[in-house]
């Protein structure tokens, strides 16, 4: 390729980038949405709480979610992986009527950071070989769960409250101290 024809590629390929970053309509959201979805750019905490209450709420009650406790099941680790593997494809089976979207890797591993920093992480008081074998090889998940909690950004922010004010909103929207 010639080099102007590539300086011109990489400025519509930038010019397109530029353009989803502003747009404020439905559509621009839409693709951010998907962009963040797919894992290229991280969810902030406030998106995370915002895509965790709506995925969630999809099937659950948020507070049924919000009474979820460590004697009642396994860790939200684990649950996020059986609900991706096998409650949401049961459920469509069930109702195909029923409109609930899939859960992608990012989102997982968001969703899972969020409902363990608001509700609780009991991932400690699991064996790790145990909650390995119960996510049947699910790598994304399997990477969080060996992601130190200093390192889990929208779990870390939640727990130790350093949160935007839009952030504190969220939360007590959610009804979460």
């Amino acid at each position: 390729m010639k080099k102007p024809v590539l300086i011109l590629l990489v400025i519509l390929v930038f010019i397109a980038i530029s353009a989803v970053f502003f747009i404020k309509g439905d559509y621009g959201q839409k693709i951010m949405g998907e962009i963040k979805a797919r894992g290229i750019i991280e969810y902030n905490v406030a998106e995370a709480v915002e895509m965790a209450t709506n995925k969630c709420s999809q099937c659950h009650a948020i507070d049924q979610i919000k009474r979820y406790c460590d004697r009642c099941g396994p860790p939200f680790i684990v649950v996020v992986h059986n609900m991706r593997k096998y409650e949401i494809p049961q459920r469509r089976n069930r109702d195909s009527k029923l409109k609930i979207s899939d859960i992608t890797d990012s989102q997982a591993a968001a969703i899972v950071q969020v409902w363990n920093a608001t509700i609780g992480n009991w991932e400690k008081g699991f064996k790790r070989e145990d909650i390995e074998r119960l996510l049947e090889g699910d790598k994304p998940l399997i990477a969080l769960l060996n992601t130190p909690f200093e390192k889990r950004k929208i779990e870390s922010s939640l727990s130790t409250g350093e949160m935007t004010h839009a952030e504190k909103f969220q939360r007590e929207k959610m009804g979460v101290k």
